[in-house]
Order: structure tokens, then sequence, then C-alpha cells
């Protein structure tokens, strides 16, 4: 909120978010903004920058000068907090709030092994398994290879 980007021009938001992007090391392949920023019954808008490791939606509202970000990398997960960063400062507000939700390691991509290991070894310990200590520690105490709910 209070994000003076979102009051630029659809155009210049683009340019912004695309430069961000690709200067934490993402190459993008294409942005698309819909609806149609020159639609004038509409003044909000969403931007959907897809890169080669995933996509960042843009929600825009520029009436109540709102950027929000959803990030999302199937492949160099560990970049997250650093394209979070960035994008927030590219934003200008202090007015800020953010979560995660890891959903790493898209089959089929020469690294989705890596990038599991990397996902599960974040969870945070009331998560582990406490009956089954010998599930390597890191599995949801929810899908735990003993099956159980422990």
């Amino acid at each position: 909120e209070n994000s003076p980007l979102a009051r630029r021009e659809f155009g210049e938001i683009t340019d912004v978010i695309e430069s961000v992007l690709e200067t934490e090391g993402l190459t993008v392949f294409s942005t698309v903004v819909l609806p149609d920023p020159s639609d004038p019954r509409r003044t909000d808008a969403m931007l959907v920058v897809i890169t080669a490791d995933g996509y960042v939606a843009v929600h825009v509202w520029p009436e109540h000068a709102y950027c929000g970000f959803d990030v999302h990398l199937w492949s160099g997960i560990e970049r997250q907090a650093g394209v979070r960063d960035a994008l927030v400062l590219a934003a200008g507000s202090t007015d800020i709030s953010s979560y995660r939700i890891v959903a790493g390691g898209m089959f089929g991509l020469d690294m989705w092994k890596e990038h599991d290991k990397k996902k599960r070894t974040a969870l945070h310990p009331s998560l582990r398994c406490r009956r089954h200590p010998s599930t390597e520690g890191r599995r949801n105490r929810y899908i735990c290879s003993q099956r159980c709910l422990g």
C-alpha cells in the first residue's frame, strides 16, 4: 500500500518490474497485462511476468496506491527472498506485508530434486514428525513416511 509505483503508467510499471527481476538474475520471457490498460473503464490491472524460473503476478490498483506481488519460483527458490526485497524496494512503500508459501521443485526440471531438498530443510520444527524422528528429521508430521499424524 501507499506505493508510488502503483500510480505510474502500466508500461512504466512493466519496465520497472522486468528490470528488477533481471537484476535479480531471472530471465524474463514475456509479460502480459490484463485487462487491457487502455480501457478507460478499468483502473486496476494485473501484470504477469513469465521467467525461466517461474512467474511474478503483480496486482495494481492505482486509486489505492496498491501493488501486490505473487512470486512463484519453480527453479532457484533460494532467490525468493532477494526477489521479494527488490520488488518491495521498487514499489517504494514502507507499508508492506509478506508471507511465504513454499511450492518449489517442479518435476521435469533438471534441478527439482535439489530444490525439493532445500524446500524441506526449511520446515519449522513444529511441523516435524514427533513419533518417527528417524524419518530424516525433515518430514511434515502430516505426511511422515510412516503415514502417522504425530
